[in-house]
């Protein structure tokens, strides 16, 4: 969809359970906040005179035939065949790709795709490595018809097209050197499923840190490409996964700047920008709450144009911890803070819920277990009472009311104190 010209920032009820479709669902529906127009990056709908074409380029086909165990230029070969396979295939599907036939065709492009990494792994790594470095060297590539799905490990069952698949075997095959190579890429591609598979291997080889400083420039690279921000694929929405990867205040801020962005006619990017952000953040902030919360609490103008996402995130302070205990009583007496966003904290609070979901570059969460998740709920039902016996909070007594009887239904012997009597 076309995006309007915009500047973007530099800068539960159910207990302790991690419910995918809950949180999605109870998430998009927090938009339709506008940011300020100086803390937002540009978006654009107009894409770079260079850009490189979209149409997958033409390659002459090479034999199929058993491949000597040293004979890398060979594996090229079998690798274009594949691709030639692949592509009579994808010339047969209809254009909406929903009939069975689809089906048996894309089954088919798999089962091509299966056996030919099959193939790879069998042989030596400086062998694969060598064919996979010289296919991509080439510029060739063919669309495979399939989507950029992720799968256990990071890994994708689905590639959209030949480089792809690729890309994303090279970093099982032999990691280390797909990072130098992915390194490079960075500078001579214009496809973001390919950047999203680069950053993927640099980072699974950041340990300790060694690329931290690279993959933080690419990423505020990445949201500042225009015509990605425009119109979104998957891979660029999945490599959003990189900031809960890099874990910190920086990643939040440059995942803060794309929440609200509009489109032409002014109304909210519909495009899935805004929640594969907020999707990170939120995962970013359930793994260290405190991190979010200090932000938060320190500088007011973080998320001021998206005060609903603000209250959600807030939301997960554990509150266990008495620093972020004071910081969330802090937050309720805000005078910037409205009731709409007040409204977003205190509904979801204490707020443990999770995604379960695959991630294409970080580890996923742990679920809360039980025994934890209680002494949370306990701990934020003795500070709403608290609250209520304060009275700096009359004027949001009410709702407090209503958050300290929801509490009191998950916590043993929690029934409601009876402050508001």
């Amino acid at each position: 969809m076309s995006v309007g010209d915009q500047p973007r920032v530099r800068r539960r009820p159910l207990p302790w359970l991690w419910i995918g479709a809950i949180a999605l669902a109870l998430f998009a529906g927090w938009l339709g906040l506008v940011p300020r127009a100086d803390q937002r990056r540009s978006v654009s709908t107009d894409a770079p005179a260079d850009a490189v074409p979209t149409d997958p380029l033409p390659h002459p086909a090479g034999p199929v035939s058993s491949i000597a165990p040293g004979d890398s230029a060979e594996l090229v070969n079998r690798i274009a065949a594949a691709a030639d396979e692949i592509a009579k295939l994808v010339a047969r599907l209809s254009p909406n790709r929903d009939l069975d036939f689809d089906q048996e065709l894309l089954a088919e492009i798999r089962r091509i795709l299966r056996e030919l990494a099959a193939q790879l792994r069998s042989l030596p790594n400086e062998v694969v490595t060598a064919a996979i470095r010289a296919y991509l060297d080439s510029g060739e590539d063919e669309a495979t018809g399939l989507g950029f799905k992720v799968g256990e490990g990071g890994l994708l069952t689905d590639s959209p097209s030949m480089r792809m698949f690729l890309l994303d075997l090279f970093a099982d095959i032999d990691a280390p050197d797909a990072v130098g190579y992915s390194i490079g890429l960075l500078n001579a591609s214009d496809s973001p499923g390919e950047w999203a598979l680069a950053l993927r291997n640099i980072a699974w080889q950041d340990e300790p840190g060694h690329h931290r400083e690279l993959l933080r420039g690419r990423l505020s690279e990445m949201l500042d490409r225009q015509e990605w921000l425009a119109d979104p694929d998957q891979g660029f929405l999945e490599a959003f996964d990189l900031a809960v990867h890099l874990g910190d205040a920086d990643a939040l801020r440059e995942m803060g700047s794309v929440l609200g962005l509009r489109d032409a006619q002014g109304k909210l990017a519909n495009n899935g920008i805004t929640h594969a952000a907020f999707l990170a953040m939120d995962r970013l902030t359930a793994a260290d709450p405190g991190q979010t919360v200090g932000l938060i609490q320190s500088d007011p103008e973080f998320l001021d144009w998206a005060p609903r996402h603000r209250g959600a995130l807030m939301a997960r302070a554990d509150v266990r911890d008495p620093e972020q205990a004071a910081a969330a009583g802090q937050y309720l007496l805000r005078a910037d803070v409205g009731r709409e966003e007040r409204s977003a904290f205190l509904q979801l609070f204490p707020n443990p819920n999770g995604v379960l979901a695959d991630s294409l570059i970080s580890t996923p969460a742990t679920p809360m277990d039980v025994s934890s998740g209680m002494e949370r709920d306990r701990a934020a039902l003795e500070l709403v009472r608290g609250w209520l016996r304060d009275s700096r909070f009359q004027g949001v007594r009410t709702e407090l009311l209503a958050t300290e009887v929801r509490l009191a239904r998950f916590v043993p012997s929690g029934e409601p104190s009876g402050a508001g009597k």
